[in-house]
Order: C-alpha cells, then sequence, then structure tokens
C-alpha cells in the first residue's frame, strides 16, 4: 500500500512541474462496475493534470464502492492513471489506463482498467461533465480467498477547473 502511494504522489509531482500553460481539474464521479456475477456502485473523487498537449495524469483520491450481491460494502481507495485527450470543437475523446487499490470492510481489491470516453467542452462554464467507459481486470482478496476477474466500469461525472 506504501509504495502504491508513493509511485501516485511521484506521477503527480512529474506532471505537475510539467504541466505548462494547461490548467489542472478536480473531477467527481459516480458509476457502475461490473464483475463477474457482482455489481458495484462507485463514487469517485479525483483530479487531472495535464502533462504536455493531450497527455493527462489522472488520479483518484477516494473511492466509495457499495454492494455485492444482496450485501452492502463501503471503503475506500486511491488510483492513478494516465488519458491522452484529442482536442475537438464540442467533445474531446480520450483514452485511458488507470490502477486502483481499494479497501473495503473485510476484503481488499486492485483494479487495472483500460479505456476511453468524451469529455464535453462548454464555453465561460468551468465545469466540464464527461462519460467513460472501461475494460480490465480486478483482483479480489477476502482473507485467504483470492479471485481475479473480467471487470467493466462506466463512469459519468463533471470536473471543475481551477
Amino acid at each position: 500500500m506504501r509504495r502504491f502511494l508513493v509511485i501516485g504522489f511521484l506521477l503527480l509531482i512529474m506532471a505537475s512541474s510539467q504541466a505548462g500553460g494547461l490548467r489542472p481539474m478536480a473531477s467527481g464521479s459516480m458509476g457502475i462496475s461490473l464483475m463477474g456475477d457482482n455489481a458495484y456502485f462507485n463514487l469517485g473523487l479525483g483530479g487531472v493534470i495535464p502533462i504536455k498537449s493531450g497527455l493527462c495524469a489522472r488520479f483518484c483520491v477516494m473511492n466509495l464502492q457499495a454492494g455485492e450481491n444482496t450485501s452492502f460494502y463501503l471503503g475506500t481507495g486511491a488510483g492513478v492513471g494516465l488519458a491522452y485527450y484529442v482536442p475537438m470543437k464540442k467533445f474531446s475523446p480520450y483514452g485511458l489506463f488507470s490502477m486502483s487499490l481499494n479497501t473495503m470492510s473485510d476484503y481488499t481489491s486492485f483494479e487495472i482498467v483500460f479505456g476511453g470516453g468524451a469529455q464535453m467542452r462548454l464555453r465561460k462554464i468551468p465545469v466540464l461533465p464527461f462519460g467513460e467507459i472501461g475494460f480490465g481486470f480486478q483482483s479480489v482478496s477476502y482473507g485467504d480467498y483470492n479471485n481475479t476477474d473480467v471487470l467493466f466500469n462506466m463512469f459519468f461525472g463533471a470536473r471543475v477547473e481551477f
């Protein structure tokens, strides 16, 4: 866990030192993750920091998940990722790669996700709505039990320039 947080912190420092004239953004999201026969509801809070034209570092400082079959689990998580944006007039499509570590009441999960999405560009409004879809792998540990399964994520949210 400590190694994961150190890597994320170093990536954040590297990204912010090379951001140039582009503006960082805070982001919040909500979505659904499907893994095997389980569904989770997610709430996330994080940000996007530009590295250079089109390439951004993304980070997540909180990721709350609820739901597994009929039981509910709440936990927190952290993650880092990279996204490449293609600037266009109204929409900016992007591809992404992200990793996150989540701790729940009785288990820990690690996710690796590849995906993409689009961000809507609005004039004179600092809130930029976005949506994304990703596929990846999630490894879950319940004490002595370990399971790795295919993961499908779908998120919608907003980013605020600051």
